[in-house]
């Protein structure tokens, strides 16, 4: 149940962390992508996304997965407060 300030501060930091490895990944995808282009550009076309790729996907869902169960979580503190 969240409902004391330090337990919202708690999920509160667990998004943000969430929300910044999200955006680490995007960086670093978006720093690869970069290189990439440069290089597929001179006709080399041996660099791969798919880690970076694959990071940023799993740091999104990380994200979104975090956020809906606070949420869930949030929701559910008023039901479980009215049953006790």
């Amino acid at each position: 149940m969240v409902s004391s300030t330090e337990e919202k501060a708690a999920a509160f930091d667990k998004i943000v962390a969430a929300h910044k490895r999200h955006v680490d990944a995007v960086s670093a995808y978006n720093q690869r992508l970069k290189v990439a282009r440069a290089e597929r550009e001179c006709g080399d076309w041996s660099t791969k996304l798919d880690a970076e790729y694959s990071a940023m996907s799993d740091a999104q869902s990380g994200f979104i997965g975090t956020c809906q169960d606070l949420a869930d979580l949030a929701l559910s503190a008023p039901a479980m407060q009215a049953t006790s």
